[in-house]
């Protein structure tokens, strides 16, 4: 059972948002749009839930609410030892995937700013098919050899993802821009911290960080 976390407060959240009601399963535990708050999902921390997918904002110190809390923050690792989370947010690997680490926690982030998945009808399902892979096998990451083999899932899924938006014949050039980043963001900026460890895993053909100007 899965807390899915998806918040809403701009344009960006809720195109994550419409992915997110693309994919969401009968048995997670939806915390959506005015639910996506700090204190909704701490108290679904207790009982037999151990993996939580997130859709929001974030810094390298925070996933950050739908009112612009901090919903999980370095504090808070106590309360989430032996979870496995998915944070689709920015710069979330940076600082607080470490942290996290080191508090019996297997944290999915992103190293970098990320662009959101386009929420429009006509991009909808493409996007939707890629983060599915991502939240659908992420929990089974258990040790090097399982993660590696589900970022090459989830970097297929990419590249699967780009071939459909090259079969539109037409798309405006702000848009291919922002579409194809988030594609490549999606499996390249991904960083995975097992417990204890002092690096992230990430895909063997990621590239080096840029620094955002």
């Amino acid at each position: 059972m899965t807390i899915f976390f998806v918040t809403n407060s701009d344009s960006q959240t809720a195109d994550n948002l419409a992915v997110a009601k693309k994919i969401a399963a009968h048995t997670d535990i939806k915390l959506f749009d005015g639910d996506a708050l700090r204190d909704r999902l701490h108290d679904q921390l207790l009982g037999e839930k151990r993996a939580i997918f997130s859709m929001s904002h974030g810094s390298s110190v925070a996933i950050i609410d739908t009112d612009g809390i901090g919903a999980v923050v370095e504090n808070d690792g106590g309360a989430l030892a032996g979870f496995k989370v998915y944070a689709w947010a920015c710069q979330t690997a940076n600082f607080l995937g470490g942290v996290m680490a080191q508090k019996n926690i297997h944290w999915w982030g992103y190293d970098a700013s990320i662009t959101a998945p386009d929420g429009r009808k006509e991009y909808l399902d493409i996007f939707a098919e890629v983060m599915s892979v991502a939240k659908n096998n992420f929990e089974d990451g258990i040790d090097h050899s399982s993660v590696e083999k589900i970022l090459d899932l989830i970097k297929e899924a990419c590249h699967a993802a780009e071939k459909k938006l090259d079969s539109f014949e037409s798309i405006e050039i702000e848009d291919v821009i922002s579409l194809y980043c988030c594609c490549q963001q999606i499996w390249s900026r991904l960083c995975v911290w097992l417990p204890g460890e002092k690096q992230p895993i990430k895909h063997k053909d990621a590239p080096p960080i840029y620094i955002n100007m």
